[in-house]
């Protein structure tokens, strides 16, 4: 035990001058110091799955582009008693009962759904929920969560309009002086940069 070791290094005094009274009990195996403290007083409400279904594809490559963002997610973003998981809502394994039924085997209570979806259509209305009621009411003993599509999302917006800003800055970009008036154009450049530096 980590506190324990330094307890003792200390001959039982704190900083304070004060006697420790005991050893705590925390235990101190299962502490991550990369996830929040917030997070780390949820690791005894046990395991939560997550669903990351998309709509699914006859190509392989686009399939699997979604496997990588919850492998990314996972590693990046998910506290550590996590487990994400990918679904396609057609056309394409895992199907949205297998993965259901992959998070409930490994010991997940709770299972959350995340429509990977822009726009609330017929599939986020209709057919996931559809599917998600059909995976639970095979594993009755584990609670599960629809959420709102990532399109609802009120950060999507600065996601998009970076995109969109960086395009527009690109193609609306004068060219550099050199390049319009070559080689004396970036003297001319470099002399002004200087300039400025020095001040008046």
């Amino acid at each position: 035990n980590p506190m324990a070791a330094l307890m003792d290094a200390a001959d039982g005094v704190a900083l304070d001058g004060s006697a420790f009274d005991e050893t705590p009990s925390v235990e101190m195996d299962d502490f991550d110091p990369r996830v929040s403290p917030h997070a780390q007083s949820t690791a005894a409400t046990g395991t939560v799955g997550v669903i990351v279904v998309d709509h699914g594809s006859k190509v392989d490559a686009a399939n699997a582009r979604l496997e990588a963002l919850c492998d990314a997610y996972a590693a990046t973003k998910a506290p550590a008693n996590w487990i994400v998981a990918p679904a396609h809502m057609e056309l394409a394994a895992p199907s949205i009962d297998d993965a259901f039924a992959a998070l409930a085997d490994a010991g997940c209570a709770t299972i959350i759904c995340h429509p990977f979806f822009l726009s609330e259509g017929r599939h986020v209305r209709d057919d996931v929920p559809a599917l998600l009621e059909a995976a639970a009411a095979k594993h009755p003993g584990v609670a599960y969560t629809l959420t709102p599509p990532l399109g609802a999302a009120p950060a999507l917006l600065d996601l998009m309009h970076g995109v969109v800003g960086a395009a527009v800055a690109e193609a609306t970009a004068a060219p550099a002086q050199e390049e319009e008036f070559g080689f004396f154009g970036g003297i001319a450049a470099a002399i002004a940069a200087a300039e400025a530096e020095e001040g008046p």
